[in-house]
C-alpha cells in the first residue's frame, strides 16, 4: 500500500519466526528463517529504505531485519533504515520510527488472515 500511495519502488524480506502446530508453540518465537532474496520491483534497492512490519511485539525480527538489510545493502544507503509498524507494544525491545497505534500492554492481537494458519484446503468447497 505505502508502495503504491507514495509511488515508490517495493522489496518484500520474507521472515518467519513463529512456527508448531500446537497453540503453546505457535504463539512463541523462536528461530528466524529469512528468505534468500527481496522479491523487488527494481534492479536496486535504492538509498532511502522503511522496513514495514505488522507489529514490534519482541523487536527482534525489525532488529534481526535490520542487520541483514544493512549487511547485504548497505553500501547502497544514504542514511539509517526507517521502520515503521501498525502496533507497537511497551515490551518491545526495539522503538520504530514510527507507528499507528503504541500498546501499553502486550496483548495478543488477532489480524484478519490469522484464521488461515489453521485451514486446510478440505475445508473449502469447491463445485
Amino acid at each position: 500500500m505505502f508502495s503504491r500511495l507514495f509511488n515508490l519502488s517495493l522489496a518484500i524480506l520474507s521472515v518467519e519466526s513463529y512456527d508448531g502446530t500446537s497453540d503453546d508453540i505457535k504463539n512463541q518465537q523462536g528461530q528466524f528463517t529469512f528468505s534468500r532474496d527481496l522479491a523487488k520491483t527494481t534492479p536496486n534497492l535504492g538509498s532511502h529504505i522503511l522496513l514495514v512490519d505488522d507489529l514490534a511485539d519482541s523487536g527482534k525480527t525489525l532488529i534481526k531485519s535490520i542487520k541483514r538489510l544493512e549487511y547485504f545493502y548497505g553500501f547502497y544507503l544514504e542514511e539509517k533504515i526507517k521502520t515503521t509498524v501498525l502496533w507497537h507494544k511497551s515490551t518491545s525491545k526495539f522503538n520504530p520510527d514510527y507507528s499507528v497505534d503504541y500498546l501499553e500492554d502486550s496483548p495478543w492481537i488477532h489480524i484478519p488472515f490469522e484464521k488461515y494458519e489453521t485451514t486446510n484446503i478440505k475445508d473449502f468447497k469447491f463445485d
